[in-house]
């Protein structure tokens, strides 16, 4: 297992808009457990994304995956966290090219009318 990140490294944040295996891309990339996450629409910090996140999504498709053939999976909502994963949504079935923002605790549009 690798060293810690130094507390000199840079701050690490993304854009809501990214997706979820973006997210676990840039955590492993940097060797990290979690990051802000920001929406350039309201210019702020909106919330945290972590590992435990992308992880749940994972193995909650997995076990589906075991218990259905592959052409109900799409018919699915994962409850990850309290958070509804929608599998409806996914083009690719597995939920990982959803956007990080489903586990904001509010979405985008809500933020912006709050403003």
């Amino acid at each position: 297992m690798g060293a810690f990140p130094a507390l000199d490294t840079p701050l690490v944040e993304v854009d809501d808009t990214i997706t979820i295996q973006k997210a676990l891309d840039i955590l492993f990339e940097n060797r990290i457990l979690s990051f802000p996450v920001y929406d350039k629409k309201i210019d702020d910090y909106v919330g945290f994304f972590d590992v435990s996140d992308a992880f749940s999504v994972i193995m909650g498709v997995n076990k589906l995956k075991k218990r259905m053939p592959s052409s109900k999976l799409r018919d699915q909502v994962l409850d990850v966290h309290g958070v509804k994963v929608d599998l409806s949504k996914s083009t690719t079935g597995d939920g990982l090219d959803l956007p990080i923002s489903i586990f904001l605790l509010e979405d985008s549009e809500s933020r912006n009318s709050r403003r």
